[in-house]
């Protein structure tokens, strides 16, 4: 999809937010909080870190973000 992946850590330095983006030396860092929380919602939380630390717009967010969640999905799937 072309799309830069981004590092991910758990949880949040921030106290009472799900997820943060950060830009240490230009490299997109996201944090997601993990514990508590509904696998669908974490899911939600990757893809929408993807799309803006990959400064993606809104009309082609909407498509990549069907694509992601898609291949989430895929990948449950198989793996069942």
């Amino acid at each position: 999809m072309g799309l830069a992946v981004p590092g991910f850590r758990s949880p949040p330095g921030l106290v009472g937010v799900d997820r943060t983006i950060r830009r240490p030396h230009g490299e997109p860092i996201i944090a997601i909080r993990v514990r508590g929380r509904p696998a669908a919602d974490i899911v939600a939380d990757i893809v929408e870190g993807v799309l803006v630390a990959n400064d993606v717009s809104r009309v082609d967010g909407r498509r990549l973000r069907h694509s992601l969640l898609e291949a989430v999905e895929g990948s449950i799937r198989s793996a069942a």
